[in-house]
């Protein structure tokens, strides 16, 4: 009898450590840390009390939600080494509470931060290599001492972190993958990007970022390996699996392929599947099959990708020239283009309806078109014909219309040069868009001070006349007395324009004192009290300061006037 009492304490106690293992594995598999037990319960309850999701926040964001709050005050009263260990969590809101916690302690804890970064696994390593970063601009004093974590030191943890089946791959890990790309971008062309060479097995990483149940970075993932094109073929078997689940029409927030609209993980995949190509022929039969029932959207998306993974099947292709030959400019006929945009040259037939929507007054739409003639053409001579008609165009807006989107290709030299032609645009307004768009890019252009005079002495002045006077503040060491007449005749004008940094301008140009003095005081009687201030202080500013003003400013006496007048000399 004894001997089955101790059997069945024996069973018991087995049972509840049985249980006490499965329940902590559960709890590591979900990202639980090694912290105090209290402190790791009011987490949970702080997660539990407010289940709103924001995983799509990078964890550098500072996120203001209610969640965070809760958990960044939890954090705040800690020590550095016992919130550390939360940097491993599975949650992006307790991360990004974590990492508040740490910036505002950073030069203290800084000690402890180097020593988790030591010791810690591949997870804390990698969140807390940006404390310990190489030297980089506009980073702090911090950073610049401790030169410990470069590039290479954090793709090799990322490859450590795919390679353990227990840590887990976040959507903020990507961007240790685009630092890598920025990085190898400078030294680089465009076009070897294509096949840029990743420390990193790439494909993997995101098919492990796949494994979340977090929406929102499935889909990040599913678009990423769809980017990589031929590259994610070993992703095709994984794809295919998630698109035959039932579940997958539920809306993820943003996605690569809208334009401010919600797609669901669903075309997500079919999107990858048909940036894949013709690697991925195992989905054709389901992508057949859900072709059956499709709405108009899905067949759009569900034909674009199967004629991309075969192009023998024209129908496919056909059928999308159709629809956006019949539709009008709307938000179907964005995504068709853009799926022509994926096709590329052999979508030739929809060149001449997409010229027509190039033209079309929706700047969106315009956009849209242009990028899928590019694309198609694979070169500029269609851009260069429409925007060549619309800078010929006679209504001025229409011309600024098209310097503003020409600044998207200024790279190629035709257009580029169409826009320096744009200088000598008879519309002031336009010449100083033409002019900006230039100076963002080549701001010491020998054209552009020219330019600038012509805009400030237009016979007609510019409504951006005020703004061209403001660039002129940048070429301090050129002779732009060219542009007084211009000045002396905005200073005149009953205008809200700046009309002491006019004044300014002409004094710094060497122009007439008594006549800026003269048209100051003019415009202080006259004006409301806004704008008498910044015109007194000028005043105040002259050397010699003018007698003049000293009836005025007794006449309009204000606190700030008065402040001047002690500072001036009485004279009988």
């Amino acid at each position: 009898m004894l001997s089955r009492k101790r059997r069945i304490i024996l069973i018991i106690f087995l049972v509840i450590c049985a249980f006490i293992y499965v329940q902590e594995g559960i709890r590591q598999y979900n990202g639980d840390v090694k912290a105090p037990w209290l402190l790791k319960q009011a987490v949970e309850i702080v997660l539990l009390a407010t289940p709103e999701s924001t995983n799509h926040l990078n964890h550098f964001q500072l996120n203001k939600s209610p969640r965070h709050k809760h958990l960044h005050c939890i954090f705040q009263n800690t020590s550095t080494k016992t919130v550390i260990p939360f940097l491993s969590h599975r949650c992006v809101d307790v991360r990004l509470a974590t990492h508040s916690v740490l910036n505002k302690r950073r030069e203290d804890a800084m000690p402890v931060i180097k020593q988790a970064y030591e010791r810690g696994s591949a997870r804390i390593k990698l969140e807390l290599s940006n404390y310990v970063a190489e030297p980089q601009p506009f980073k702090d004093r911090i950073c610049r001492d401790n030169p410990q974590a470069s590039i290479q030191d954090q793709m090799e943890l990322l490859q450590q972190i795919i390679e353990n089946r227990k840590l887990r791959i976040f959507q903020s890990d990507s961007q240790y993958i685009r630092r890598f790309r920025d990085k190898y971008r400078h030294d680089h062309s465009s076009d070897e990007l294509i096949d840029i060479d990743y420390p990193v097995d790439i494909v993997k990483f995101y098919l492990k970022m796949m494994n979340t149940n977090i929406m929102y970075e499935k889909a990040y993932a599913v678009g990423q390996l769809g980017l990589l094109g031929d590259r994610s073929v070993d992703a095709v078997p994984a794809l295919i699996s998630v698109l035959k689940r039932k579940d997958i029409n539920r809306d993820v927030p943003g996605s690569s392929i809208s334009r401010n609209k919600n797609y669901s993980l669903h075309d997500t995949v079919i999107t990858a599947l048909g940036n894949i190509g013709p690697s991925a022929t195992d989905a054709i039969p389901i992508l057949e099959k859900k072709l059956l029932n499709s709405n108009h959207f899905d067949e759009i998306n569900i034909r674009s990708s199967l004629y991309m993974i075969d192009n023998e099947k024209k129908e496919h292709l056909a059928f999308l020239i159709k629809e956006l030959n019949s539709q009008l400019p709307d938000y179907n006929s964005f995504f068709i283009m853009n799926r022509l945009n994926r096709i590329g040259s052999s979508a030739y037939e929809a060149i001449p309806r997409l010229i027509e929507l190039a033209k079309n007054d929706d700047e969106l739409i315009r956009q849209d078109a242009r990028e899928a003639i590019q694309s198609i053409e694979g070169s500029n001579e269609a851009l260069i014909s429409i925007f060549g008609e619309m800078l010929n165009n006679k209504n001025p807006r229409y011309r600024e219309k098209a310097i503003e989107e020409m600044t998207r290709y200024c790279d190629y030299p035709e257009i580029k040069s169409m826009l320096f032609e744009s200088l000598d645009d008879i519309d002031p307004d336009v010449k100083y868009l033409a002019v900006r768009r230039i100076f963002a890019n080549e701001p010491e252009n020998e054209l552009i001070l020219p330019a600038l005079i012509e805009i400030i002495n237009a016979d007609q002045p510019a409504t951006k006349a005020q703004n061209a006077i403001d660039m002129l503040r940048n070429f301090p060491n050129s002779d732009s007395s060219d542009a007084l007449p211009g000045l002396y005749k905005l200073l005149n004008r009953n205008s809200n324009m700046n009309i002491t940094g006019i004044a300014e301008m002409i004094l710094t140009l060497g122009g007439d004192y008594d006549v800026v003095v003269k048209r100051l005081l003019e415009v202080l009687i006259q004006a409301d009290r806004t704008r008498r201030i910044p015109i007194i202080n000028m005043l105040g500013k002259l050397k010699p300061v003018p007698d003049k003003s000293l009836p005025v400013l007794h006449q309009i006496y204000t606190r700030f006037a008065g402040g001047i007048l002690r500072h001036i000399p009485s004279r009988q």
